[in-house]
């Protein structure tokens, strides 16, 4: 019997998961540099417009420790909204998690997903990057998202994982945010390229409060 790559790579994710919360000791929470309430509320040429506050029970079982999600537009009249959580330390229910697991649903279903790479100017790196694309109806919305953790910028769940265990490990350290940018779409590669230039200016911002 051949098992499949997918296969194999959830089986060691949950086998180190396991060898994670049962056997590292140690690993000690990193506070953000700031607070994400000061967060800047202007982006490049993006204005904020509203802050969306979740219920205490969605925080319970999220368990997150800092957060916001904000609404953002510019002069064109577009808008797009960004969602920042950080953890200070990962542990068994309270960890970043793909947005694949809860954005479908209420009639939204998923038609396209992949990644695309994003030049940063500021400090000439690239980062690599989810795509996620949900319809419903006639009304499609455009996901951007990526897990911000101990200074890097990764977009698979699993990667992101695996260098969770290493850094438990080896830093004493399992720190981590996701980042997720959304926006009603219209045309395909006019959301990218809006989500592009979006995230181009609010690189630098992030850098000023998640740890390296």
């Amino acid at each position: 019997m051949t098992l499949r790559p997918h296969f194999l790579i959830t089986a060691t994710l949950l086998i180190a998961t396991f060898i994670y919360l049962n056997f590292v000791t140690g690993v000690h929470p990193v506070p953000l540099k700031r607070p994400l309430s000061d967060f800047p509320s202007r982006i490049g040429q993006w204005t904020q417009i509203s802050e969306q506050m979740m219920d205490t029970g969605t925080l319970k079982v999220l368990g997150v420790d800092d957060y916001f999600t904000r609404t953002y537009t510019r002069g064109n009249g577009s808008s797009i909204s960004l969602y920042v959580g950080y953890f200070t330390d990962q542990e068994e229910g309270e960890m970043t998690h793909s947005p694949k697991h809860c954005l479908p649903g209420g009639g939204w279903h998923p038609i396209e997903s992949g990644t695309y790479t994003i030049s940063i100017p500021d400090n000439k790196r690239k980062v690599t990057v989810n795509k996620y694309i949900l319809s419903k109806g006639d009304t499609k919305q455009f996901f951007t998202y990526w897990y911000h953790s101990r200074g890097r910028v990764v977009a698979s769940e699993y990667t992101d994982r695996i260098y969770m265990i290493f850094d438990s490990i080896f830093k004493k350290r399992s720190d981590g945010a996701l980042v997720r940018i959304s926006s009603l779409m219209f045309n395909k590669g006019d959301a990218m390229r809006q989500h592009t230039e979006f995230i181009q200016a609010l690189f630098p911002h992030l850098m000023d409060f998640l740890p390296d």
